[in-house]
């Protein structure tokens, strides 16, 4: 628990969103967050975590859309009848937002996100090679925004992310029978804790 603890600690302290803003029209922002993958047999002797930057441009009130570039590390724990993988993944996407004031106390920001990925897994259960792949990306995620002080703000977040692309398993090595599962997509839910600058 104390590594947990230490790890979660240090995303707090690096995942901070800044959003560079034109002057008076506000027309853009740029942000930066880094998340903590949730991973059921997570290998927390292995430092797993996600990093995000996007520029986005106004379309409408409260809405806007722009671009994300991505990379997350997933490291896991064998399991003894569940194929598993760490996976490595870059990927490029259209990032859309919109923002809704709740008072004068809270911002949510949904999301969703739609691009391309490039990965690549280990199966940790068998040794076997590093396999390639990619894939069309989908997600979606929460932004939760508190005011701390004038054009600060506490950023809590919640995002998905998924790549439709089935893992593979080198066909040349024999699988023990107890596998009784299929590999999956590659599907991770992250979660961040930040401070958001207005500048």
């Amino acid at each position: 628990m104390k590594q947990i603890a230490l790890k979660f600690s240090l995303i707090i302290l690096l995942n901070f969103s800044f959003c560079l803003k034109a002057k008076s029209q506000k027309d853009f922002i740029f942000s930066i967050k880094t998340g903590l993958p949730i991973i059921e047999s997570a290998n927390w002797e292995s430092f797993s975590y996600s990093l995000d930057a996007s520029m986005l441009k106004k379309l409408a009130k409260n809405s806007f859309a722009g671009i994300e570039i991505g990379y997350l590390k997933n490291d896991v724990n064998p399991r003894t009848n569940i194929f598993t993988f760490d996976n490595e993944v870059f990927n490029a996407s259209i990032l859309s937002m919109y923002t809704i004031s709740i008072g004068k106390s809270m911002t949510i920001l949904p999301e969703v996100q739609v691009g391309y990925a490039f990965y690549s897994n280990q199966l940790n259960e068998i040794e076997t090679k590093k396999e390639n792949g990619n894939g069309l990306l989908i997600g979606g995620g929460m932004n939760i925004l508190i005011p701390i002080r004038p054009r600060i703000s506490l950023n809590a977040n919640l995002r998905y992310c998924a790549i439709l692309k089935q893992q593979g398993i080198n066909t040349n090595i024999s699988v023990p029978t107890n596998y009784i599962n299929i590999p999956e997509n590659i599907k991770i839910w992250k979660i961040g804790i930040g401070v958001q600058f207005e500048l």
